[in-house]
Formats: C-alpha cells, sequence, structure tokens
C-alpha cells in the first residue's frame, strides 16, 4: 500500500469537509434561539403551581385564629384562592400570592406608611340598624376607624388610581357592644375584593356602646378618588 499517497488523500478530504462547514449558513435570529432556549413555562404554571401551598398555609392560619375580622378576611382569601386556582388563572393567582401575608395576619408594610393626603376618607352612604344599635353609634365607629379605612382604600389606589364603588358591611352586635362581621357582603360592587376584605377586618372587631339586647347593623361605604 502506498502510505504516503493515503495520506494525501486524507488530508484533502479533510480540508474539503472543513470549508464546507465554514461555508455554511449559520441558523439565524428565531431558528437560532429556537435550537438553544428551551420553552418556559407559562406563568400560570409559575403562578399557580406556588399557590396550591399557599392555600394549605393560610387555611391552617384560619383554624388557628381566633379574631372575628382576621378570621373573615382568612376565609374570604381563601375562597378567592381557590376560585383562581380551579379556572388556572394567571392573575388571580398573582394577587392571591401577593396578599397571602396579610391573610394570615402578618404585618403590610403600607400598614406604618403614612397616609398621603390625596386619599380620600369613604362616605357612609347608607346605614341600617335593628335592636338596640342606633346609627349614631355605626357612624361613630366608622370615625373612630378612619385612618384603618383610608389604609385599606390606599392600598387599592396604587393597583387602580380610578378604584371606586360601594362595600357593604354587615354586623352582628351583642349586648356587650362587641360586633361580628357577617360573609353576606350583599350590594358590595366595588371590583377590588381585596379592598373590601381589608375594611370588614378593619370594622370586624369594632366595638359598639354596650346595649340591653344588641342588635344588627349594615353599614355601606362609597370610596372615589379626589377628582
Amino acid at each position: 500500500m502506498d502510505y504516503g499517497r493515503y495520506g494525501v488523500v486524507v488530508i484533502l478530504v479533510g480540508i474539503v469537509v472543513a470549508c464546507k462547514g465554514k461555508d455554511s449558513p449559520a441558523p439565524s435570529g428565531t431558528a437560532a434561539a429556537a435550537a438553544v432556549a428551551p420553552p418556559e413555562p407559562t406563568s400560570a404554571a409559575s403562578f399557580c403551581s406556588h399557590l396550591g401551598p399557599a392555600v394549605a398555609d393560610v387555611a391552617v392560619a384560619c383554624a388557628k385564629t381566633s379574631d372575628e375580622g382576621q378570621r373573615f378576611a382568612c376565609n374570604a382569601w381563601l375562597k378567592g384562592a381557590k376560585a383562581a386556582l380551579a379556572r388556572n388563572d394567571d392573575m388571580g393567582c398573582s394577587e392571591a400570592l401577593a396578599s397571602k401575608d396579610a391573610a394570615m395576619g402578618a404585618p403590610d408594610p403600607a400598614d406604618s406608611a403614612p397616609i398621603p393626603a390625596s386619599v380620600p376618607p369613604p362616605r357612609i352612604t347608607k346605614v341600617t340598624t335593628s335592636g338596640s344599635v342606633t346609627n349614631e353609634a355605626v357612624r361613630v365607629v366608622v370615625q373612630q376607624h378612619l385612618d384603618g379605612l383610608r389604609r385599606c382604600y390606599m392600598r387599592g389606589l396604587r393597583v387602580n388610581p380610578n378604584l371606586l364603588g360601594r362595600i357593604v358591611v354587615k354586623f352582628a352586635v351583642d349586648s356587650s357592644g362587641s360586633s361580628t362581621p357577617s360573609g353576606d357582603r350583599g350590594g358590595t360592587d366595588l371590583p377590588d375584593s381585596h379592598v373590601a376584605d381589608c375594611v370588614v377586618k378593619e370594622l370586624g372587631g369594632a366595638t359598639f356602646p354596650s346595649t340591653k339586647a344588641g342588635g344588627t347593623a349594615v353599614l355601606t361605604l362609597t370610596v372615589a378618588p379626589h377628582t
């Protein structure tokens, strides 16, 4: 065998292959990216996959709390979170995760922030009472909790500067003046449920003047930005 000739042939073949590789066009733009970048998971899968464990945590916190207002807010959060999971709703899962700590009773950094003068107080647009509870007593309670109510609304305005609507809060008041919020919020049309939950929680522990028989109160608050 002529090894010298064989070696020359091998070298020539190698040169030809190298030249062809050099002249071959590189994959362009999108094709190149698709070849090296794996598909990213959808945001719905990301948010909702984390919401499942969060629901379990909040359920435990709900069972442990003895605060009626906190329990109401906690259960309201659970209802909304489970609905978002059932729909695999990206935005709903994201919002539920953002408000998880508040639902569990953790302090919100907004609670210590100054309330800007641009955040208006809610207006009492309707009060209905029964038993020994008076309309005036309801108005006094609202006034006592005005800063907390404005803070609730402040959180909503950060998300939607044009947020407006009505929030209906229903109480059962015993003879000592202790109140318990009702889960029925029929008449509420505020599109931000987190703000509505915050308002109910704020007023949930309200103390009314003691009476002989107690009673009930239905309060409608209207919130609207300054115009």
